[in-house]
């Protein structure tokens, strides 16, 4: 942050051109750590991944439960008249 203030311009919107970003410093982790990073986002990723598909796979089964009351309900084969407040 300190880096961007400082080479930042203008008095009412700050903004900072390509070429003095060329000059920022930039701390980059060792290659091998680098690595260790990258497979940890890839496993994470695919973990968020599994999580979506049953989250849609539920989500797509309460669907269908919520079509099959509806449809019970409206051809009586269930009586919901009590059940209304």
């Amino acid at each position: 942050m300190a880096q961007l203030g400082a080479l930042a311009v203008g008095s009412t919107f700050s903004r900072i051109n390509v070429g003095r970003i060329k000059h920022f410093s930039v701390t980059v982790p060792p290659v091998d750590e680098q690595h260790e990073i990258a497979v940890f986002c890839d496993e994470e990723h695919a973990s968020t991944q599994r999580l979506i598909k049953r989250l849609r796979s539920a989500i797509d089964r309460l669907q269908e439960l919520r079509t099959a009351l509806i449809s019970a309900a409206v051809t009586g084969k269930i009586d919901v008249r009590s059940e209304v407040a």
